[in-house]
């Protein structure tokens, strides 16, 4: 799976072994993950198109990890976060998921949209998936492996790992 997701350039839904396979597949709520990036909105086309068969719901999930304090040029101490910075951030946000789901909403689909502020993007992605009741999780990765991905981490990569629900990977367009 690990191989196929790194290589193909057409989306991929990683399924976990389960019993609960034997079961026909519905899906009724796809969480589409997002970090305000034109890449990163890849994941919601290719989620509407296996959620719509269905009638699937949409949640667009935004998870902003919590701004660090800051050392001044000459390293001599640490500049706090401004005050609102956090508030400001989730405002920007809401805003950019909004737009997102207005253009859904224009095409008839059910659309919600959630700015969760946490420490860690792929374990706060994990979380939401069990507080939205999601049936699917739809993401986009770079692909990257390796090295790169030992050094840079890998949202995508931690939340198909870490989670046991099903998850939509997309992939960009080669160059």
């Amino acid at each position: 799976a690990d191989q196929l997701m790194r290589r193909l350039r057409v989306p991929i839904v990683l399924l976990r072994p389960s019993a609960d396979l034997i079961a026909p597949v519905s899906i009724h709520r796809i969480l589409i993950t997002l970090d305000g990036s034109p890449f990163a909105e890849q994941a919601v086309e290719a989620a509407v198109s296996l959620g719509a068969p269905f009638g699937a719901e949409y949640e667009l999930l935004m998870v902003l990890e919590p701004p660090l304090p800051i050392a001044d040029p000459i390293g001599m101490m640490i500049l706090p976060v401004p005050a609102g910075v956090s508030e400001r951030r989730a405002t920007l946000a809401g805003s950019y998921l909004e737009s997102l789901a207005a253009r859904l909403r224009k095409d008839g689909y059910k659309v919600k949209t959630h700015v969760v502020e946490g420490p860690a993007a792929a374990r706060t992605i994990i979380d939401q998936t069990g507080v939205l009741e999601a049936d699917l999780v739809a993401i986009a990765s770079h692909g990257e492996g390796g090295f790169q991905r030992l050094v840079m981490g890998s949202v995508a990569d931690k939340v198909i790992r870490g989670g046991s629900h099903p998850t939509l990977v997309v992939r960009p367009p080669a160059d």
